[in-house]
């Protein structure tokens, strides 16, 4: 008997540690099993022109309208997971465009990403380099 009730004890230990040690890993780690994606637009149009407006949001989050001036910028960050799409939608200067910020088909890289969008006065472009973003692409035209 003393045996069995060793083995007892020794599991419910294991058992409590188990636990003690996921539950640490979630908190260190929000994106555990995921990808964490940040997220940046900001407003690059010229000075002395209207506010950029811009509305964020996936099928689960709406992230609210917000309204930035020249050389401000709005950002937000998420764990992707499969199906994962987050779309902004922008308007300046009696102009508009929606468009994906982040898709989950873009990429299948599990470490981390950044995706730093720039509204110009020709259109939107993107650099993935944050904190000093450069190499810009244009992706769309307003």
């Amino acid at each position: 008997m003393p045996y069995i009730k060793m083995q007892y004890t020794m599991g419910k230990y294991m058992l409590q540690l188990l636990f003690i040690a996921s539950t640490l890993l979630l908190e260190a780690n929000s994106c555990f099993l995921a990808k964490p994606v940040h997220v940046w637009v900001a407003n690059n149009l010229p000075n002395n022109s209207p506010q950029l407006q811009l509305h964020c949001a996936s099928r689960d989050n709406d992230l609210g309208d917000h309204t930035l001036n020249v050389s401000q910028n709005y950002n937000f960050k998420f764990c992707a997971r499969i199906r994962t799409l987050f779309f902004c939608h922008l308007w300046w200067n009696n102009k508009n465009l929606a468009f994906d910020v982040y898709s989950h088909n873009w990429g299948v890289d599990y470490s981390s990403a950044v995706y730093y969008w720039e509204a110009r006065s020709d259109g939107i472009y993107l650099s993935q380099n944050y904190p000093n973003p450069t190499d810009f692409t244009k992706k769309y035209d307003w």
